[in-house]
């Protein structure tokens, strides 16, 4: 199986997973590669918000252990970063705010400046 002629299949796979696994409450899976210094349509940062119950009594690192854990042979493979809001219902009512993900190098290799950045600095002879 080809993943590249499947548009979204890591999105559509995480999303999937999470929600087999979490019962959440409410998710929301981010495909965040175009603020990264990769090709249009790469599928190699995400940032998921996942609200669940089973959160309660856990730490934040173990939250996000159950989530890298259940995510591994994404994360092994072309995903390259993974942003984690893990809360419980109870913690996304007193603050459903999520912060702004950084922007990496100013965006992707088809911007015209990223691809500056990329070159390095120009060296005079």
């Amino acid at each position: 199986f080809d993943p590249s002629v499947c548009l979204f299949f890591f999105l559509t796979a995480i999303r999937s997973k999470i929600t087999q696994s979490f019962a959440p409450h409410h998710l929301e899976v981010h495909n965040e590669s175009y603020m990264h210094a990769v090709p249009t349509g790469s599928e190699t940062h995400f940032k998921v918000v996942v609200i669940s119950e089973m959160f309660a009594g856990k730490s934040l690192i173990q939250r996000h252990r159950l989530l890298n854990e259940l995510l591994k042979e994404e994360l092994a493979g072309p995903v390259h970063a993974l942003s984690i809001v893990a809360k419980t219902p109870e913690q996304w009512e007193e603050n459903p705010s999520v912060g702004k993900s950084p922007a990496c190098m100013g965006g992707s290799k088809d911007d015209p400046e990223m691809s500056k950045k990329l070159a390095g600095p120009e060296t005079g002879t």
